[in-house]
């Protein structure tokens, strides 16, 4: 058998035609078993269109009606210009809850990796030489990291430094792998910071598209975190994160109050 007959356990003469049940319902349960079996798992792809008319010998109309009902169930996910792929569940992170990516997934259970991409010292645009207070000729330390939540990249993130985190980060590169906040606590003895959150949405640059695996229509969630030092108020740090909706969320808790 071929690969795609394992993976879906299906023979070589393809679907049942003897079966009272419909092609396209027997095309349903074959994808669902295969990955309620584990053969199947969270963000594979599917094969293509036409490898999967010939694997099960059904026509296009057939299998759509198929794919498109698995996708309707949130069991499928199409991503443009991608592919189809296992869906997978979306985590939710709370904005309220500061304590870093790192150790937010830690306790909902999912495992976080921080690939390190790039370190470098750049000029400042006019926004951030105004944020740290600087000559906008005044270089300042970039780091540019791709975070993962089980494995799935999920977000881009983008890191200006102050001159003061020079020699830090240069000297402890291995550590940007894992949480900027536990490298401030334990190098810098920092306990608490002060921070200033945007949201906005934007599309994608080709860097992105090829790390995060989206197209270039794809909206993301773009997050800017200005971070101050406690309780004086300095400028240390900005991180922008572009984040792909479809595997993390971020939510606000809120108190209303309605005896005033």
């Amino acid at each position: 058998m071929s690969n795609l007959n394992q993976l879906f356990q299906v023979g070589e003469a393809g679907l049942s035609e003897d079966s009272t049940t419909p092609l396209y319902l027997q095309i349903i349960q074959i994808i669902s078993d295969s990955i309620s079996s584990g053969r199947l798992k969270e963000h594979d792809k599917l094969p293509t269109e036409p490898e999967l008319m010939e694997l099960f010998h059904v026509s296009r109309v057939t299998l759509r009606a198929a794919m498109r009902e698995l996708v309707d169930n949130g069991v499928l996910v199409r991503r443009q210009g991608i592919g189809t792929f296992v869906n997978t569940s979306t985590y939710f992170m709370s904005v309220n809850n500061c304590a870093g990516f790192t150790a937010s997934c830690k306790k909902a259970g999912k495992e976080p990796r921080t690939q390190l991409l790039s370190i470098e010292l750049i000029i400042p645009d006019r926004t951030l030489a105004r944020f740290f207070k600087i000559e906008e000729a005044e270089k300042i330390l970039f780091i540019k990291r791709l975070r993962y939540i089980d494995d799935q990249p999920v977000i881009m993130e983008y890191n200006y430094f102050s001159k003061q985190l020079f020699s830090l980060m240069n000297e402890d590169t291995q550590r940007l792998e894992t949480s900027i906040y536990q490298l401030l606590s334990d190098s810098y003895h920092f306990t608490t910071l002060q921070g200033k959150f945007e949201f906005n949405t934007c599309l994608p640059t080709k860097e992105e598209q090829s790390l995060l695996n989206v197209s270039k229509n794809t909206p993301l969630l773009l997050t800017s975190d200005w971070h101050y030092t406690s309780p004086n108020h300095e400028p240390l740090f900005l991180s922008k994160q572009v984040s792909n909706g479809e595997f993390i969320n971020f939510y606000f808790d809120i108190n209303i109050n309605l005896s005033n």
